[in-house]
């Protein structure tokens, strides 16, 4: 038996699905990556936009690596948006390029960032820089972790609640009673020319104590919010001493109320009870800038006193809001669990 051959196949194409050309070059790996925190209205997941300089040459696609959970995005170019992420958890991103010749090695990684979350409002409604639904004292305003509170002393807690029948949904309280050594404190923030607001809502269980205090020194440009004789006070104050007061509508012992305090641009002061003015005061001439010294559930200047209450919802907006924007926020807690 004989055989003669008609040709030769080259290995190359026997197995050219084993072996496929892979010419090229492999990218070099991106470059300046940074992020950008994506709130989200989930207080357990949340994003991160990643963006970064692509190397030369010829891409067909990233991939950003989380560190710590190794979460991974893919895209055809920057940003890149991380999702799955947990708030209040410190992340770094690095990024690789891939073509048809391969992946490059891990970017330089990212500063470290820390996702957070904000309980999102319906379309036309304001976001607060500072926004405490007292779950926890984290901040569930767009300023971001940055203005998270803290407790001090013993005897105050936060926490979820739906006790007296507690008036926003989906909220906690910060139980402001027993002695008078303990307090939420509020770490620094600026008002400015535009204005601010301070909106909350309040169970006086008696007559007495302070409510707030935000200030820059013991004696210095001070809003102190005080109950005492049936009535609330709030005093402003500057290196001269006081320079404002006016007093609040007669709050109801035992019940839930709604109060916004609006400094204006002009010097004016507003002021709302369950979403509706109780009154302006001009004049107001509280200068604006950094409060360093911020307490909820204590006054430092005029009393140490603790208000014997249950607040929520305390929320700081760096504006001056409308009377539509306040009686909007009222609108949108006064709801029952």
């Amino acid at each position: 038996m004989s055989f003669s051959t008609l040709g030769t196949i080259s290995s190359r194409v026997l197995n050219s699905k084993t072996y496929p050309n892979r010419s090229g070059t492999i990218p070099s790996a991106p470059t300046a990556v940074t992020t950008t925190v994506v709130p989200s209205g989930s207080d357990t997941v949340t994003s991160v936009s990643v963006s970064f300089t692509p190397p030369s040459g010829t891409v067909s696609g990233y991939t950003v690596i989380s560190n710590p959970g190794s979460i991974k995005a893919t895209g055809t170019a920057s940003p890149i948006t991380v999702t799955g992420l947990t708030s209040g958890t410190s992340y770094t991103f690095t990024v690789t390029a891939t073509n048809s010749a391969g992946t490059s090695s891990e970017s330089t990684a990212s500063s470290s960032v820390t996702p957070y979350f904000i309980l999102l409002r319906s379309t036309g409604q304001v976001m607060p820089l500072i926004w405490y639904k007292f779950n926890d004292n984290k901040n569930s305003g767009y300023g971001g972790s940055i203005y998270d509170g803290s407790l001090n002393g013993t005897a105050y807690t936060v926490g979820p609640s739906t006790a007296n029948g507690i008036p926003v949904s989906n909220a906690g309280i910060l139980t402001a009673t027993g002695n008078n050594t303990s307090w939420f404190s509020v770490p620094s923030w600026t008002s400015t020319s535009a204005g601010f607001t301070i909106s909350f809502w309040v169970y006086p269980l008696s007559s007495t104590g302070s409510l707030f205090q935000f200030g820059t020194t013991a004696n210095q440009f001070n809003y102190v919010l005080q109950f005492f004789g049936n009535q609330y006070y709030l005093y402003g104050t500057d290196t001269g001493g006081s320079i404002g007061q006016f007093n609040f509508p007669t709050p109801t012992i035992n019940a839930w109320t709604h109060y916004a305090f609006v400094h204006t641009t002009t010097a004016q002061a507003t002021f709302y009870k369950n979403g509706v003015s109780a009154g302006t005061v001009s004049n107001w001439s509280v200068p604006f800038g950094t409060r360093s010294l911020n307490y909820i559930g204590s006054g430092f200047q005029n009393s140490k006193t603790n208000p014997n209450s249950y607040i929520t919802d305390f929320e700081i907006h760096t504006t001056a809001l409308s009377a539509s924007q306040v009686l909007s926020i009222y609108q949108a807690t006064s709801l029952t669990n």
